[in-house]
C-alpha cells in the first residue's frame, strides 16, 4: 500500500525558520519553529570534522558518525575541542565490527530508546553488498544486529518515528521507504527483525510529486508530527530546490 506526505511551507526570516504546518495538528508549539544560533564548532580541527556523515543524541551523549567511525561524546564535552582521549568519549571504527567487515560507509544514525535500552539505528552501505541498517547500544555502542534492505539499492540515512517504525531512501527520492522493527524481541533473541510495510510517496505543498536529490539525512520531532529532510550536495544541487524539507 503506498500512503501519501506532503511537505509544509517552510518560511524562513532574520531570525527564525517558521515551518507553518496547517495539516500537521497535535504538535506542541516549539516543534514547529527553530532558531538558528550559529555554525559550533567552525573551522576547528575536531577530530571527527571530516566526512561527517551523521549526528544523534540522547539526554547525556551526542553521536556523530564519519565514513567508517562511531564517537560518543558527552554533552558536557565542548564540542570546539578534539574529544580524543577525552574523560567519557568512546570511538569506534567499522574494523571494530566483524560481523560488519562487508560494510565501508556509516550513514546518518538516529537514536532510539525502547524498554529502558538505548539503540543506535545506522545505515550501512559497501562495495557489492545490498544495504543494511545495523542497531548498536548507545551506551557503549556494542553490537547488536544488523538487517539487509533488500529493496533498496543506497541507503544513506535513516530516521524512526517515536513508534518505532523505521524510515529510508533512495539518494534521489520520489518516495520514502516505511519498515516495522520487532523492537520487543530484539533484547530477547539479538536478532534485528525488519519488515517493509511500503512507500510513501513525496508530494509538495501544492500535492504536486516531489523529488528530492542527494539525500543527508531525516528525524522526527518528538511528539512524530513533523519530519525533517535534508537534500542536496554542494558541487551539483540546485539551491532552491533542495535542503531542509518539513513534511
Amino acid at each position: 500500500m503506498t500512503t501519501r506526505i506532503h511537505r509544509g511551507t517552510l518560511i524562513v526570516g532574520p531570525i527564525v525558520l517558521s515551518a507553518c504546518l496547517p495539516s500537521a495538528t497535535g504538535q506542541p508549539f516549539y516543534e514547529a519553529y527553530y532558531l538558528y544560533l550559529d555554525n559550533y564548532p567552525s573551522h576547528r580541527n575536531t577530530g571527527w570534522h571530516e566526512n561527517v556523515q551523521g549526528i544523534a543524541h540522547d539526554d547525556n551523549h551526542w553521536f556523530i558518525t564519519q565514513t567508517d567511525t562511531i564517537w560518543k561524546i558527552p554533552v558536557g564535552h565542548d564540542l570546539n575541542v578534539s574529544p580524543s582521549g577525552a574523560p567519557g568519549v568512546v570511538q569506534r571504527t567499522l574494523g571494530d565490527y566483524p560481523a560488519l567487515s562487508a560494510y565501508n560507509h556509516l550513514g546518518d544514525i538516529v537514536h532510539f530508546e525502547y524498554g529502558g535500552i538505548g539503540y543506535l539505528v545506522v545505515p550501512l552501505e559497501g562495495q557489492g553488498v545490498v544495504p543494511a541498517i545495523t542497531v548498536l547500544l548507545s551506551s557503549d555502542l556494542a553490537y547488536v544486529h544488523h538487517a539487509s534492505l533488500r529493496e533498496q539499492v543506497k541507503c544513506g540515512w535513516c530516521a524512526v518515528d517515536p513508534s518505532g517504525y523505521l524510515y529510508s531512501s533512495e539518494g534521489q527520492p520520489t518516495a520514502l521507504l516505511r519498515y516495522s522493527v520487532n523492537w520487543a524481541q530484539l533484547p530477547v533473541s539479538g536478532v534485528l527483525q525488519v519488515e517493509l510495510i511500503g512507500p510513501q510517496n513525496l508530494y509538495n505543498e501544492v500535492g504536486a510529486a516531489l523529488q528530492l536529490h542527494h539525500m543527508q539525512g531525516g528525524e522526527f520531532s518528538p511528539s512524530g508530527e513533523l519530519l525533517y529532510l535534508v537534500s542536496g550536495f554542494f558541487e551539483d544541487t540546485d539551491e532552491t530546490a533542495e535542503g531542509i524539507h518539513v513534511f
